[in-house]
Order: C-alpha cells, then structure tokens, then sequence
C-alpha cells in the first residue's frame, strides 16, 4: 500500500488535506480504524474536494450521496454539515470527513448487530407478543437441548426481568447480552 500512496503523493493533494491524513493515521487506533481504511477514505475526500481546498462544502458533499444513490434535501446536508464540520469553518476538512464516514459505519453495524439480536429475541418469542415468559424460555431451550425446570425458567426471568412483569422485553434482552459481553 505504501508504493500506491508514494506514487499519488507525488501528484498534487492540497497540503492541508495531507497533514489532516497523517494526524489521522496517527489517531488511527483511537479511531478503530486501519491504514487501509483511512487510504480509502483518503480517496473519496480527494474524489468530492473537486477545487482541492482541503474542505468538503455542502455542495460536494450532496454530489457524494448523489453518487451513492443517496438522495438527500438541502436541510439535511445543512444537518450533516453542522454535526460534520466541528471546527465550524463551512467545510468539512479530512479529519472530519473520517470521523462522519466511521460514525456511519459504526452505526450501520450496531443497527446490523441489533436486527441479528431482535432475530435471536425473535426466535424465543414464540406467540409473538413481544415478550419471553418462562415456558417459551423453558420450551426453546428443551429445542436446544438443555432441558431445564418451570423454576429455572422463572429464575432466569426474575435475574433479567427489570420491569417486575414477569417476562423479559427485548430492551431488558438486550441488556443481558451487554451484561454477557461484558463477563468475556
């Protein structure tokens, strides 16, 4: 990767663009991001700064969705805009640009990782109401194969069970995987 960014820098990038790369490359790993991706993000900022100022304006940034097929209003490129741009300057400079794009894509895979949860809610809720009693927890484990008691199903739900309604909801669900990641 390193001959491909040797050879693009020796081509003309606006300097301020270059420096905002190198400080994010070294942010990288409080980004949770990798050298790959900042040289992918890197591209598609130098793509959409189409006068090379080191910024992205409101108009270069609506000409980016369009290119995705994303179709945003005005208002909501102003909104982008001024969540965006921290530094309040009008345009969005490098370093933002990585911090959006990594925004989205965390939240992407977090209403990812939610759906896959709600499939696994889903599966224990069996009449569909919303809710895990005892029995469709007992009943979907026996399915497994762990068979357990009418009491350790009631046990189970009282330790998940914020709510006091004797069933577990799919936020309270949700907590209990936290609570599990957390332990691992």
């Amino acid at each position: 990767m390193e001959d491909k960014w040797d050879k693009l820098k020796e081509e003309y990038y606006c300097e301020k663009t270059l420096r905002k790369r190198e400080a994010v490359i070294e942010n990288a790993s409080n980004l949770g991001i990798t050298h790959g991706e900042i040289d992918e993000y890197f591209f598609a900022f130098s793509t959409f700064d189409k006068n090379n100022d080191g910024g992205i304006s409101a108009s270069e940034l609506k000409e980016l969705f369009n290119c995705l097929n994303i179709k945003l209003k005005d208002e909501e490129i102003s909104e982008l805009m001024s969540v965006a741009d921290k530094d309040e300057d009008g345009l969005i400079d490098f370093k933002e640009f990585v911090e959006m794009l990594h925004g989205i894509r965390t939240k992407m895979s977090e209403a990812d990782n939610n759906a896959q949860m709600r499939r696994v809610f889903d599966f224990f809720d069996t009449n569909k109401d919303g809710k895990i009693s005892h029995v469709e927890l007992k009943n979907t484990m026996t399915r497994l194969g762990q068979n357990i008691t009418d009491n350790d199903a009631k046990k189970l739900i009282r330790l998940i069970d914020r709510d006091g309604d004797g069933q577990i909801s799919f936020p309270e669900f949700l907590e209990l995987l936290k609570i599990i990641k957390k332990k691992q």
